[in-house]
């Protein structure tokens, strides 16, 4: 059995792919989980985690509760108490993935953990014999989509700024992995020639292609997971092939300058073509200035989202800040 760690940004195909691995008949690919990306940065403010492990625990179980796609696996305390020891969170992570991957009744088990090039030492050193998956998006069309996401907060500005700070972060991880044992392409590709995209990933994976990949959108919980979160409808659809360069259409002239002057370079290092000329250093400044002064927050197309949704990603907002914003963990025994 193996854990394979996603290494995407968001608004660039993440839900998708992993869709498409939980199609195949040896892999499972839940929704996230959440659990590594907020908790493992965070664990130092646990202290002892042996004194701190009924509220590491605790916290655990909600931010799994809250989770925007249900998984097969229901968590309860008492599983926590068998899956672990007190302390022993790498155990208690890895316990969870492996309960899951067998409740589908497979071998493996793809895992979309945002940014988890933050936590990669953790990562590496508890998971030694995890694979990656490594997809990228053209940073325009993923900002075009961030922007029209009712559930993301933030506009373009953003969106590449997070674009390029994961390009960065996941372009190292992967050599300091081993860029050839790190399947990588492109949201385009995989659009473009599914099949081929996605034998030649699996056969970095160790893993047969199966047919069964390409009909994602048929299998039950797919459809369930569609229709759950707004941003995540269409994944309960086709792969719609030329769903891509749609920038131009989709954002203004002054928002595709910016995203390719804050990315120009990483844009060129895997190969998108910027539209125009690059920008002075005083010009960008200029325009980000102007675009940030309008960027929303929080999107006014948020309110038309279900009460339900809303009332659960309110609660998962709220849960993920109190982790973050957590004080530190007093050791009694100090």
């Amino acid at each position: 059995m193996s854990e394979i760690f996603l290494m995407c940004s968001e608004r660039s195909g993440s839900n998708l792919i992993t869709k498409i691995f939980d199609a195949h008949p040896n892999v499972c690919g839940p929704s996230p989980s959440h659990l590594a990306q907020i908790i493992v940065p965070n664990l130092w403010k646990y202290g002892n985690l042996k004194d701190s492990w009924e509220l590491l625990s605790k916290d655990t179980l909600e931010l799994f509760e809250l989770k925007n796609s249900p998984w097969r696996l229901t968590l309860t305390e008492q599983m926590v108490a068998d899956f672990a020891a007190p302390g022993d969170f790498p155990s208690l992570l890895s316990a969870i993935y492996k309960k899951e991957r067998e409740l589908h009744g497979k071998q493996h088990i793809l895992l979309k953990e945002n940014q988890i090039y933050s936590y990669a030492s953790y990562i590496r050193r508890y998971f030694p014999d995890a694979k990656y998956l490594y997809m990228m998006r053209d940073p325009r069309d993923m900002a075009s989509s961030w922007k029209q996401g009712y559930a993301i907060r933030g506009g373009v500005v953003r969106a590449a700024r997070t674009w390029k700070q994961d390009q960065h972060g996941y372009t190292a991880m992967r050599h300091e992995i081993g860029a050839d044992n790190v399947p990588c392409f492109s949201y385009e590709s995989l659009l473009q020639q599914p099949q081929q995209t996605l034998q030649h990933a699996c056969s970095l994976l160790n893993i047969d292609f199966h047919p069964d990949m390409l009909n994602f959108h048929k299998k039950q919980e797919t459809q369930s997971s569609s229709s759950v979160a707004i941003d995540w409808r269409n994944i309960g659809s086709p792969l719609m092939q030329n769903n891509f360069n749609t920038f131009e259409k989709r954002l203004t002239q002054d928002e595709i300058k910016f995203i390719e002057y804050l990315c120009w370079d990483e844009m060129a290092s895997l190969g998108y073509t910027p539209v125009f000329e690059r920008l002075s250093e005083s010009e960008f400044i200029a325009l980000e200035a102007q675009l940030s002064a309008v960027e929303p927050y929080e999107k006014p197309e948020f309110m038309t989202i279900p009460e339900a949704e809303r009332e659960r990603r309110g609660k998962l907002h709220r849960k993920i800040t109190e982790i973050r914003d957590k004080p530190h963990f007093i050791d009694s025994k100090v």
